[in-house]
Protein backbone atom coordinates (compact mmCIF):
# COMPACT_ATOMS: atom_id res chain seq x y z
CA UNK A 1 0.00 0.00 0.00
CA UNK A 2 3.01 2.29 -0.88
CA UNK A 3 3.25 1.95 -3.92
CA UNK A 4 4.22 5.46 -5.86
CA UNK A 5 3.57 7.46 -2.37
CA UNK A 6 1.23 5.42 -0.95
CA UNK A 7 -1.93 6.13 0.39
CA UNK A 8 -4.44 3.83 -0.93
CA UNK A 9 -7.18 1.78 -0.05
CA UNK A 10 -7.09 -1.90 -1.02
CA UNK A 11 -10.40 -3.11 -2.28
CA UNK A 12 -10.25 -6.39 -2.91
CA UNK A 13 -7.50 -9.72 -3.91
CA UNK A 14 -8.74 -12.34 -6.01
CA UNK A 15 -7.76 -14.80 -8.85
CA UNK A 16 -11.18 -15.25 -10.45
CA UNK A 17 -13.92 -13.09 -10.08
CA UNK A 18 -15.35 -10.48 -7.60
CA UNK A 19 -19.06 -9.18 -7.33
CA UNK A 20 -18.44 -5.31 -5.90
CA UNK A 21 -22.12 -5.29 -5.50
CA UNK A 22 -21.96 -7.88 -2.50
CA UNK A 23 -18.70 -8.53 -1.90
CA UNK A 24 -17.68 -5.83 -0.16
CA UNK A 25 -17.40 -6.37 4.05
CA UNK A 26 -13.94 -6.30 5.33
CA UNK A 27 -13.25 -10.40 6.69
CA UNK A 28 -10.09 -9.78 9.06
CA UNK A 29 -9.64 -13.90 8.41
CA UNK A 30 -8.47 -12.71 4.96
CA UNK A 31 -5.70 -10.15 5.02
CA UNK A 32 -4.56 -7.81 2.23
CA UNK A 33 -3.13 -9.68 -0.57
CA UNK A 34 -4.66 -13.06 0.19
CA UNK A 35 -7.45 -14.34 -1.87
CA UNK A 36 -10.71 -13.41 -0.83
CA UNK A 37 -9.77 -10.44 0.66
CA UNK A 38 -12.46 -7.57 0.41
CA UNK A 39 -13.25 -4.15 1.20
CA UNK A 40 -15.73 -1.82 1.35
CA UNK A 41 -14.77 0.75 -0.73
CA UNK A 42 -18.16 1.68 -2.42
CA UNK A 43 -18.34 5.24 -0.87
CA UNK A 44 -14.58 5.94 -0.89
CA UNK A 45 -14.08 8.54 -3.57
CA UNK A 46 -10.92 8.11 -5.85
CA UNK A 47 -8.94 9.65 -8.53
CA UNK A 48 -6.67 6.37 -9.04
CA UNK A 49 -6.99 2.85 -8.92
CA UNK A 50 -3.82 0.54 -8.68
CA UNK A 51 -3.54 -2.95 -10.28
CA UNK A 52 -0.69 -5.59 -8.05
CA UNK A 53 0.18 -8.54 -9.56
CA UNK A 54 1.03 -10.82 -6.59
CA UNK A 55 2.28 -13.85 -8.92
CA UNK A 56 4.86 -10.86 -10.65
CA UNK A 57 6.53 -10.20 -7.06
CA UNK A 58 4.01 -6.95 -6.80
CA UNK A 59 4.34 -5.77 -9.98
CA UNK A 60 2.33 -2.75 -10.01
CA UNK A 61 0.04 -0.62 -12.17
CA UNK A 62 -2.33 2.27 -11.80
CA UNK A 63 -4.00 4.86 -13.81
CA UNK A 64 -4.77 8.58 -12.83
CA UNK A 65 -8.26 10.28 -14.25
CA UNK A 66 -6.74 12.99 -16.84
CA UNK A 67 -9.88 15.14 -15.92
CA UNK A 68 -8.59 17.67 -13.12
CA UNK A 69 -10.80 17.81 -10.09
CA UNK A 70 -13.07 14.54 -11.51
CA UNK A 71 -13.44 12.65 -8.90
CA UNK A 72 -15.23 8.68 -8.81
CA UNK A 73 -17.16 7.42 -5.93
CA UNK A 74 -18.83 3.52 -6.81
CA UNK A 75 -22.00 3.67 -5.57
CA UNK A 76 -24.52 2.19 -7.29
CA UNK A 77 -23.04 3.70 -11.27
CA UNK A 78 -22.26 0.23 -12.14
CA UNK A 79 -21.94 -0.85 -16.17
CA UNK A 80 -21.77 2.67 -17.70
CA UNK A 81 -20.60 3.39 -20.46
CA UNK A 82 -16.02 4.00 -20.66
CA UNK A 83 -16.66 7.50 -21.37
CA UNK A 84 -18.60 8.11 -18.22
CA UNK A 85 -15.06 8.42 -16.38
CA UNK A 86 -12.93 10.10 -18.92
CA UNK A 87 -9.59 9.01 -19.90
CA UNK A 88 -6.89 7.83 -17.53
CA UNK A 89 -2.83 8.09 -17.55
CA UNK A 90 -1.13 4.58 -17.26
CA UNK A 91 1.57 4.32 -15.01
CA UNK A 92 4.22 1.62 -13.49
CA UNK A 93 3.83 -1.05 -15.48
CA UNK A 94 1.38 0.07 -18.04
CA UNK A 95 2.53 1.31 -21.02
CA UNK A 96 2.50 4.96 -22.00
CA UNK A 97 1.49 4.32 -25.38
CA UNK A 98 -2.54 4.30 -24.65
CA UNK A 99 -5.32 6.30 -23.48
CA UNK A 100 -7.38 3.91 -20.77
CA UNK A 101 -10.76 3.66 -20.00
CA UNK A 102 -11.82 2.72 -16.65
CA UNK A 103 -15.17 1.02 -16.42
CA UNK A 104 -17.08 0.11 -13.16
CA UNK A 105 -18.54 -3.51 -13.66
CA UNK A 106 -20.92 -6.17 -12.03
CA UNK A 107 -23.91 -7.43 -13.36
CA UNK A 108 -24.47 -10.02 -10.82
CA UNK A 109 -27.98 -9.19 -10.85
CA UNK A 110 -28.35 -10.43 -14.64
CA UNK A 111 -28.11 -14.33 -15.22
CA UNK A 112 -28.21 -13.78 -18.82
CA UNK A 113 -25.12 -11.54 -19.07
CA UNK A 114 -23.28 -12.04 -16.17
CA UNK A 115 -20.00 -10.31 -16.70
CA UNK A 116 -18.71 -8.33 -13.67
CA UNK A 117 -14.88 -8.13 -13.61
CA UNK A 118 -14.66 -5.53 -10.91
CA UNK A 119 -12.58 -2.38 -11.84
CA UNK A 120 -11.47 -3.15 -15.58
CA UNK A 121 -9.04 -0.58 -17.22
CA UNK A 122 -8.33 -1.35 -20.83
CA UNK A 123 -6.93 0.76 -23.49
CA UNK A 124 -8.93 3.24 -25.72
CA UNK A 125 -10.03 2.19 -29.05
CA UNK A 126 -11.77 4.47 -30.77
CA UNK A 127 -14.96 2.89 -29.09
CA UNK A 128 -16.46 3.19 -25.66
CA UNK A 129 -16.17 -0.04 -23.97
CA UNK A 130 -19.32 -1.18 -21.59
CA UNK A 131 -19.56 -3.75 -19.09
CA UNK A 132 -20.54 -6.43 -21.86
CA UNK A 133 -18.95 -4.74 -24.74
CA UNK A 134 -15.21 -4.62 -24.97
CA UNK A 135 -15.41 -2.89 -28.76
CA UNK A 136 -13.52 -6.08 -30.26
CA UNK A 137 -10.83 -4.94 -28.72
CA UNK A 138 -7.44 -7.70 -29.59
CA UNK A 139 -4.98 -5.63 -28.95
CA UNK A 140 -4.79 -2.91 -25.97
CA UNK A 141 -3.67 -4.23 -22.35
CA UNK A 142 -6.62 -5.12 -20.14
CA UNK A 143 -6.30 -4.87 -16.20
CA UNK A 144 -9.55 -7.11 -14.69
CA UNK A 145 -10.55 -9.91 -12.89
CA UNK A 146 -12.72 -13.28 -14.12
CA UNK A 147 -14.39 -11.25 -16.84
CA UNK A 148 -17.81 -13.96 -17.04
CA UNK A 149 -18.16 -16.19 -14.40
CA UNK A 150 -19.23 -19.66 -15.66
CA UNK A 151 -19.07 -19.02 -19.00
CA UNK A 152 -15.67 -20.12 -19.81
CA UNK A 153 -14.91 -17.45 -22.74
CA UNK A 154 -13.00 -14.73 -20.55
CA UNK A 155 -11.98 -16.49 -17.64
CA UNK A 156 -8.52 -15.16 -15.80
CA UNK A 157 -7.49 -12.11 -14.57
CA UNK A 158 -5.34 -9.65 -16.99
CA UNK A 159 -2.69 -7.61 -16.11
CA UNK A 160 -1.25 -5.85 -18.72
CA UNK A 161 -2.35 -8.18 -21.27
CA UNK A 162 -5.08 -8.39 -24.03
CA UNK A 163 -8.31 -9.74 -21.71
CA UNK A 164 -10.30 -10.50 -24.20
CA UNK A 165 -9.81 -14.04 -24.12
CA UNK A 166 -9.32 -16.77 -21.68
CA UNK A 167 -6.17 -16.43 -19.02
CA UNK A 168 -4.89 -17.79 -16.93
CA UNK A 169 -5.03 -17.64 -12.56
CA UNK A 170 -3.13 -15.20 -11.12
CA UNK A 171 -3.45 -13.33 -7.90
CA UNK A 172 -3.81 -9.68 -8.46
CA UNK A 173 -5.17 -6.93 -5.81
CA UNK A 174 -6.76 -3.76 -6.78
CA UNK A 175 -7.13 -0.33 -4.58
CA UNK A 176 -7.84 3.06 -4.89
CA UNK A 177 -6.83 6.79 -3.85
CA UNK A 178 -7.69 10.20 -4.22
Amino acid sequence: MTTAGGGWTMCYTTDSSVKLKTENTYNSQKPYGTIGYRADCSSIPFKEVLYVDHDAGGLSAWFTKNTHGSIVTRTTDYNVPGNTYGFWTGHGAASTQYRYQFLICDNSDDSNNRFYPGYFVSGYTDCEKKYNDWCGDYATPYYRTDGDFGRNKYDGIAFDVNGAKNLGKKRMSVGIRL
